[in-house]
C-alpha cells in the first residue's frame, strides 16, 4: 500500500512576537493556533495518510516542539526544523536529533536574516555549520 503524504505542512501557537510575518491584512485566519490535533483533523478529512511538520519561525524552540509533536504522533512522518545555519552542534543551542526516522532536515531562509549576498553563504561559521549536520539542509532565498 503506497501512503499520501502532506510533504509541507506548518503547525504553531500563535504569538505575534514569534510569527511577524503573519501581521498583514488577509491573514487574520492564520492568528490562531494550529497544532497536531488540527493536522489529524484536516489530513483524516482529505484522506492524507501522514505530513512532514515545517518550521514557520527561526527558532530553535519551535523545531524543538515539532520534534516533540512528531514523537508523539505517528501520523507526522518527518521534521524540517530550523537550526542556524552557522550553527555547530555545540552553537545550536540543544536542538535535539531526529527522535525517530526520517531524518529531520534543517531549513534557513537567508533572505528573512536579512542575508542577500554571497558573503554569508560562502563563510566559515555557514561552512562549519553546514558540514556536520547529518540532516538535509534546504535554504530559501525568495
Amino acid at each position: 500500500m503506497t501512503a499520501t503524504l502532506d510533504a509541507h505542512h506548518h503547525l504553531w501557537k500563535y504569538d505575534p512576537e514569534a510569527y511577524p510575518w503573519m501581521a498583514g491584512d488577509g491573514l487574520e485566519p492564520l492568528r490562531r493556533d494550529f497544532l497536531a490535533a488540527d493536522l489529524k483533523r484536516e489530513l483524516d478529512a482529505a484522506g492524507i495518510d501522514g505530513a512532514v511538520a515545517v518550521q514557520a519561525s527561526q527558532a530553535v524552540a519551535e523545531t524543538d516542539w515539532l520534534l516533540g509533536n512528531a514523537a508523539e504522533n505517528a501520523f507526522i512522518n518527518g521534521v524540517v526544523g530550523w537550526v542556524p545555519a552557522s550553527a555547530t552542534p555545540a552553537a545550536s543551542k540543544g536542538a535535539r536529533a531526529p527522535v525517530r526516522e526520517p531524518a529531520a532536515a534543517r531549513r534557513h531562509h537567508a533572505h528573512r536574516a536579512g542575508r542577500t549576498d554571497d558573503a554569508f553563504s560562502c563563510g566559515a561559521d555557514f561552512n562549519a555549520g553546514s558540514a556536520c549536520s547529518r540532516a538535509a539542509i534546504w535554504f530559501t532565498t525568495s
